[in-house]
C-alpha cells in the first residue's frame, strides 16, 4: 500500500488497552482536527504504532496531538483515552478557526500554475536569472536542482508572500525564474527571499568549508614522534598522537610572539567562509575555541604503518592530505584538571569573575568564589525511526548480496542545570534536537587548528549544528526520559566530587547511543567579552572524569540564535561577520598592546591588509591562556 509520510511508535511502556473500536473513534477525531489520515496498527489489544498520511503541516499537527495523547493514554480507562471530552462551543475560536483555514485555502492558490489568460490579473513581474558559476566551471546545479522539479522548496515563500514563481527554462539566458503578483511589496519581498536562497546554494558550492593547520611552535623542533593515546582518554580507537621534539631550552617561547599576518589573513578567511556558509542555514549552532588534545586518524587500527618519527614537513603534508588530524574535547584528564581549575582561579592578572549563566546569574566576588553551573546531553534513538531489527536493507558489495541496518537517527537531550538564589541548582526545561540520519554528532561547520605540537594538544575553531526539534513533535518515551533526569541528591554540597552528579530512569524505549556530562566553571577574560569555561567531563564507559577547556565570545549565542528559527529565504543580519563575531576595539588593544617590538606605536589600521584586528585580539589572549594552564 502508500507508504506512510510518518510513523510514531508507541513506547511499551506507554501502551495503552484499547479495543478497535476505540482507537478507531480517536483517529477519527485527530483526522477532523488536524485534516492528517491516521492509521493504528494493534496487537492483542495493545496499540503498537500510528500510521499518518498527509502533507507537512498536517502531519505536523496530528503528531503533537498524539504525542499529547500518548503521555497520558495509559494513565486513564480505556473509555476515557478513547473518547475525547468535547469542549463547550466558544465563538472566538470558532472564528479564528476558519479565518485561519480559509486564508491557507487562500493562499494555496499560488502553489498552482498560472494560466497565460490570467496573467492581467497579476500584472507585476521580476524576472531572477540564475548565477553563471553555479552551470560552469565543473558545477552543474540548475533551479530544479537546488528546490525540485516544481520548485516545491519554494511554497512557503509562494504562499506567504502571495506569489506565483515560475521557472523559465529555456529562455536565455537558462534557468531564469519568474516571481509574479499583485503587490509591490510581496513581489519586492518574494525577489529578496528567492535570491537569499540562490546565495545559499552559491555560498554552498563555491565556498564550502576551508581546513586551516597552523603549527604555532614550528620552529621549536624538526621532528615528530607518533605515539598511542593515555589510557584516560574517553577515545583511543584507531588513533596516533603526534608530539613535536623540541631542541629548544625555552620550549614554548612561542606563546609570547604574534602569529604571522599570513597565517591571520588565513585563518580569518576561513571563519568568514564558514560562518557565510550557514548565514541561510536553519538550525542550532554553538561556536566555540577548545584547547584539547591531539588526535590523528587515516582509518586504521595499526601504528605500523607510519615510521615512528617523521620530519616536520612531512608531517605537515600528512596533515593537510591523507591523515585527519583533530583537537578533541578533552585536554588533560583528572587530577591534572584539578591543578589547572586551581590555576585559572589563581589566573587574575588575566581573568576576572562573571555570570555563570553567560547574562544571568550572580557575579562571584572572586575567582576562587566560582562556582560551577552544570550540563547533560544524551543521544538518544529515536523510537520512531525505522528499527533495525524490524527492517533490513538489501546491499550489493563486489556483487555479494548482503543486509546492513538502515542508518539510526538520533534525538540530542540536552538538560542544563543554574544555581538558584538559595545556592541550590535548578532544573531548566530539557532542549531536544534531531542529528542527520546515520550521524553519531553535530556536524562540525568549520575545519581551524592551532596546535601546539610540542605538547600534543591543539585549539580547534568549532562551529557545531543541530536541528532543534520542538518537544511536542518528539516521542514521548523521549520526554519522559528528559523529565527523568535529576540532579543527585545533595550533589551541590559536594562539588569537587568525582562521582556523576545526575541520575536518570532506563526505559525499554530509550535506547542510550552515547552522551556526555559536563561540570562547567565560568572565567571572564579581561578586556574583552570573552569567557573562558573548564569543563569537568563524564563519558559513558569511565571511571573517572576528565577537563578541557573552551573559549566563547557572550554575543555569539545572540547572533547565532537567529538561525534557530530562521524562515525560508531570510538570512542573518550580521553585517561583516569578522567585525560582527570577532570585535577588534576592545580596551587591550590600546596602550602596550599596540606596541612593536621597539617600543614604536603600531598604527592598528595597517596591521594587514584586511580587517583582523579582532582576530588577532583572540589569538593574543589565547596564547596567554596557554601560558597560564601549560
Amino acid at each position: 500500500g502508500k507508504k506512510p509520510t510518518k510513523t510514531i511508535i508507541v513506547p511499551a511502556e506507554l501502551r495503552p488497552s484499547l479495543h478497535y473500536e476505540d482507537i478507531k473513534a480517536k483517529c477519527f477525531f485527530w483526522r477532523q482536527e488536524t485534516e492528517c489520515e491516521v492509521v493504528p496498527m494493534m496487537i492483542s489489544g495493545k496499540l503498537m504504532k500510528l500510521d499518518l498520511f498527509g502533507s507537512g503541516t498536517q502531519v505536523a499537527a496530528a503528531t503533537r496531538a498524539i504525542n499529547k495523547w500518548i503521555q497520558v493514554a495509559n494513565t486513564k480507562t480505556a473509555a476515557s483515552s478513547a473518547w475525547p471530552k468535547m469542549e463547550a462551543f466558544d465563538a472566538n475560536k470558532w472564528w479564528y478557526k476558519n479565518f485561519d483555514e480559509n486564508e491557507i485555502e487562500r493562499k494555496s492558490k499560488y502553489l498552482g500554475t498560472l494560466l497565460e489568460e490570467h496573467y492581467n490579473q497579476y500584472p507585476l513581474t521580476v524576472i531572477v536569472h540564475w548565477p553563471p558559476q553555479l552551470v560552469s566551471g565543473g558545477i552543474n546545479v540548475n533551479p530544479r536542482d537546488a528546490f525540485g522539479n516544481k520548485l516545491e522548496a519554494l511554497n512557503e515563500i509562494r504562499m506567504e508572500d502571495e506569489v506565483f514563481i515560475t521557472l523559465l527554462p529555456h529562455r536565455r539566458p537558462p534557468w531564469q525564474v519568474e516571481i509574479r503578483g499583485t503587490e509591490p511589496l510581496n513581489v519586492k519581498a518574494a525577489e529578496a527571499h528567492y535570491k537569499n536562497l540562490v546565495q545559499k546554494v552559491l555560498t554552498k558550492q563555491t565556498m564550502g568549508t576551508t581546513s586551516i593547520n597552523v603549527i604555532l611552535d614550528a620552529s621549536e623542533g624538526t621532528h615528530v614522534r607518533w605515539s598511542l593515546p593515555n589510557d584516560w582518554w574517553p577515545h583511543r580507537e584507531a588513533i596516533l598522537v603526534p608530539r613535536l621534539l623540541t631542541s629548544l631550552v625555552d620550549a614554548g617561547s612561542f606563546r609570547n610572539e604574534s602569529l604571522h599576518p599570513r597565517n591571520l589573513n588565513s585563518i580569518e578567511h576561513s571563519i568568514r567562509n564558514s560562518i557565510e556558509a550557514i548565514r541561510f542555514e536553519q538550525g542550532s549552532y554553538v561556536f566555540a575555541i577548545r584547547l584539547g588534545c591531539l588526535a590523528l586518524s587515516d582509518g586504521q587500527k595499526s601504528s605500523e604503518r607510519y615510521d615512528p618519527v617523521v620530519d616536520i614537513r612531512s608531517f605537515k603534508v600528512f596533515i593537510d592530505g591523507s591523515i585527519s588530524c583533530s583537537v578533541q574535547r578533552w585536554l588533560v584528564k583528572r587530577d591534572i584538571g584539578n591543578e589547572v581549575l586551581s590555576r585559572l582561579m589563581q589566573g587574575t592578572r588575566l581573568l576576572e569573575p562573571t555570570r555563570s549563566g553567560g547574562y544571568f546569574g550572580v557575579v562571584p566576588s572572586s575567582l576562587k568564589e566560582t562556582k560551577p553551573t552544570f550540563r547533560g546531553y544524551w543521544a538518544l534513538r529515536d523510537p520512531n525511526s525505522v528499527r533495525a531489527t524490524a527492517a533490513t536493507t538489501q546491499t550489493k558489495n563486489s556483487g555479494d548480496g548482503g543486509t546492513r541496518s538502515p542508518p539510526v537517527s538520533l534525538i540530542v537531550v540536552q538538560v542544563e542545570w543554574t544555581e538558584d538564589e538559595e545556592g541550590e541548582y535548578e532544573k531548566m526545561s530539557p532542549r531536544f534536537y534531531r542529528l542527520k540520519q546515520g550521524q553519531a554528532g553535530p556536524k562540525e561547520n568549520m575545519d581551524i587548528n592551532l596546535l601546539e605540537l610540542g605538547d600534543s594538544r591543539g585549539w580547534i575553531f568549532s562551529l557545531e549544528s543541530m536541528t532543534i526539534v520542538s518537544k511536542s513533535t518528539v516521542s514521548p518515551a523521549v520526554v519522559a526520559f528528559a523529565n527523568s533526569v535529576k540532579m543527585t541528591s545533595g550533589y551541590s554540597q559536594r562539588l569537587g566530587s568525582d562521582e556523576l552528579f545526575a541520575q536518570w530512569v532506563r526505559t525499554p524505549s530509550v535506547q542510550i547511543h552515547g552522551g556526555r556530562m559536563e561540570q562547567v566553571y565560568a572565567f571572564g577574560l579581561k578586556d574583552t567579552g570573552y569567557r573562558v569555561e573548564a569543563i569537568k567531563m563524564w563519558y559513558p564507559g569511565q571511571t573517572m572524569p576528565c577537563w578541557g577547556l573552551a573559549v566563547h565570545h557572550r554575543e555569539w549565542d545572540l547572533h547565532l540564535g537567529q538561525l534557530e528559527r530562521l524562515p525560508l529565504g531570510r538570512g542573518a543580519d550580521w553585517n561583516d561577520v569578522i567585525k560582527t563575531f570577532f570585535p577588534g576595539n576592545d580596551p587591550s588593544l590600546t596602550g602596550l598592546k599596540n606596541k612593536a617590538p621597539g617600543g614604536k606605536l603600531l598604527d592598528i589600521s595597517q596591521l594587514s591588509i584586511s580587517d583582523e584586528r579582532g582576530v588577532r585580539l583572540l589569538v593574543g589572549k589565547l596564547m596567554d591562556l596557554s601560558s597560564l594552564v601549560s
